[in-house]
């Protein structure tokens, strides 16, 4: 992995975690500093993310987390469901243990909010299309500020149903895994 892909990832896993405030504006030079590294793959990696839609640049000022709205947030959570109930069916079309034993393993260990993308990630791995694993990887990045902050609010978080949809993919139910994985991302 280069620096600027490790950048890029921790940066990304710091916006999901919260290590900002919304409308902070963060600059290549506190981040370089905060990540030990140069400027250079700071900046690279602030370019990708801001072309992914996560990040805001404001020159002269920095960047600034792109807050997705309401609308938004529930458009992306429908394509979300659409692409991975896909990544059911060409799972079951070609199913190979490793990644059931993935999904199963992931299913155990979800109920934080790194849980929960482990066990969509491997979910959308086991379709074993890269591209529908990039696109599933963008949607789920692109709602995961707010399901943390969700997560983290004071209020009721939404059911997990992961158990149940590794449990129907073993047993071969496409229709129940995706029955649950609806539910599941809340569409």
């Amino acid at each position: 992995m280069t620096l600027t892909q490790r950048v890029y990832e921790q940066l990304r896993e710091d916006i999901y975690m919260l290590e900002w405030n919304d409308y902070e504006f963060l600059t290549e030079s506190a981040l370089a500093e905060k990540y030990q590294v140069s400027k250079a793959p700071i900046r690279e990696a602030l370019y990708r993310l801001c072309q992914e839609g996560m990040m805001e640049s404001y020159p002269r000022k920095g960047y600034r987390i792109r807050i997705i709205s309401a609308e938004e947030y529930v458009q992306v959570q429908k394509i979300r469901c659409v692409n991975e109930t896909l990544a059911v069916d060409f799972f079951l079309a070609n199913p190979k243990q490793e990644f059931l034993d993935e999904i199963v393993k992931a299913a155990e260990h979800s109920e934080d909010v790194g849980g929960n993308l482990r066990f969509h990630m491997a979910l959308a791995k086991a379709s074993q299309n890269s591209i529908l694993v990039d696109l599933i990887d963008r949607l789920i990045h692109c709602v995961a500020r707010s399901i943390t902050m969700i997560n983290r609010a004071k209020v009721e978080k939404p059911p997990v149903y992961h158990r149940e949809i590794a449990k129907a993919l073993e047993e071969g139910d496409g229709e129940l895994a995706k029955a649950y994985l609806k539910k599941d991302i809340g569409v």
